[in-house]
């Protein structure tokens, strides 16, 4: 025999009675009953951060520059076959324009250059570009004969050689 006072409760307009609840009200109703607000906040902002390309756990402090640097340029390039120098493609200029502040020194060199593939001979003419602060980019290529460094102003210093096409071979 059930005590006196444990009478079913009595529901109020509009609710419902726990078995009427639709699946997700039901699966709701569990997720209230075993997680903290917080919880479910933090995971909902992890979740969102995560969707939006945001870590939370910091990047390892790793050099990743080299990793890049190799796959950006190779020296044994056959258009490279004569340059001396650093690439400029890794110190944010590109194969035949020095990178920003730098600007084309006085002079240059050029070379004839064989494409393996089809044996069709290119002459490539290198320039160094200069700046009044060294900059450092890797690698240093030495395929052709050592040259002085093309910079014409007193304050100028080297910082990267470009590689110019000038068509076929004479």
């Amino acid at each position: 025999m059930k005590p006196a006072n444990s009478r079913p409760k009595k529901q109020g307009p509009g609710e419902k009675r726990p078995d009427k609840l639709s699946p997700v009200e039901l699966a709701l109703t569990k997720l209230a009953d075993s997680a903290s607000r917080r919880g479910l906040l933090a995971k909902l902002g992890g979740g969102l951060l995560g969707l939006l390309g945001v870590c939370l756990i910091p990047e390892l402090p790793i050099d990743r520059r080299v990793t890049r640097v190799h796959a950006q340029s190779d020296c044994s390039t056959w258009y490279l076959c004569g340059i001396y120098g650093n690439l400029c493609t890794n110190c944010g200029g590109g194969l035949n324009w020095c990178p920003s502040p730098t600007s084309v020194g006085s002079g240059s060199w050029s070379a004839c250059c064989t494409r393996w593939d089809d044996g069709y001979q290119e002459t490539y003419t290198y320039e160094d570009c200069c700046y009044v602060e060294a900059g450092y980019c890797w690698p240093f290529c030495a395929n052709g004969s050592s040259q002085s460094a093309w910079c014409d102003s007193y304050n100028d210093v080297y910082w990267c050689t470009i590689a110019v096409s000038g068509g076929a071979c004479p």
